[in-house]
């Protein structure tokens, strides 16, 4: 009997001790979510990370790239601080922002600890893409023929005249594709590349509706990930023969 009467004990002893160790373990540490998030972001002057439970103290919030177990590729000069006990920025200058049309890929690596213990278990890995190009306007120029217009394509980037050239398109009747010819407008000096005069390379027919399409392809001079539009930006119609004519002896 008093053999039962010290194994209880014993057992309830350890139960306790249990349930003790049990009631002080920390919070495990997870990271909840970091913004920017998803496709086409505008480019932003922060990388925001959100964990569940505070990591830091107030107090010293600025922390150096050694202190940080962060990486982003392609490399981004950030300053780190903590926004407060549970946010943490990496916060870029004017001087040294996002690049367009660029993939980044952030690592955040397992053993951030709190002050209590708590320890991140795993490492998470987040991606995003900056905005990519795409055609903001389009302005119509002159006519070097009655089916020939010189437009103005405007972009919110600078892109690359062999990008334009094969990636916008005039569709003309019965959906035949009419490349164009390229020029930059001279009249945009800052910042190049983000004006081009455009034109068909063959005059379309008279008396007739054309578009003028933008396909996946724009490639930006700030960026390799090529822009993803598939539309159509600008719809014109060319003039009538004796009307054409009429204008070009203005024109002239």
């Amino acid at each position: 009997m008093r053999y039962l009467l010290q194994l209880s004990f014993y057992l309830l002893l350890l139960t306790c001790t249990t349930l003790s160790v049990a009631q002080t373990k920390p919070e495990p540490l997870k990271l909840l979510r970091v913004t920017p998030a998803g496709e086409d972001v505008p480019l932003n002057a922060q990388i925001v990370f959100e964990f569940n439970r505070p990591v830091v103290p107030l107090g010293r919030m600025e922390r150096q790239p050694e202190e940080i177990p962060i990486a982003i590729v392609p490399h981004l000069p950030c300053a780190w601080r903590w926004l407060n006990t549970t946010t943490l920025a990496c916060e870029l200058g004017e001087r040294t922002p996002m690049a367009h049309a660029t993939r980044y890929t952030v690592i955040v690596q397992s053993g951030i600890q709190t002050e209590d213990g708590a320890i991140l278990e795993t490492s998470v890995t987040h991606t995003f893409l900056t905005q990519r190009p795409k055609v903001t306007e389009i302005i119509h120029q002159t006519w070097v023929s009655p089916g020939t217009p010189v437009l103005l394509v405007l972009f919110d980037q600078p892109v690359t005249s062999s990008s334009v050239a094969s990636h916008v398109y005039v569709q003309a009747p019965q959906s035949k594709r009419v490349a164009v010819s390229i020029q930059e407008d001279p009249s945009l000096v800052r910042p190049k590349g983000r004006g081009w005069l455009i034109r068909p390379v063959e005059e379309l027919p008279a008396d007739t509706s054309a578009t003028v399409w933008v396909e996946p392809g724009l490639v930006s001079t700030q960026g390799r990930e090529p822009g993803g539009e598939q539309r159509a930006v600008y719809e014109f119609d060319t003039f009538k023969a004796l009307c054409g004519r009429y204008l070009m002896n203005i024109q002239n």
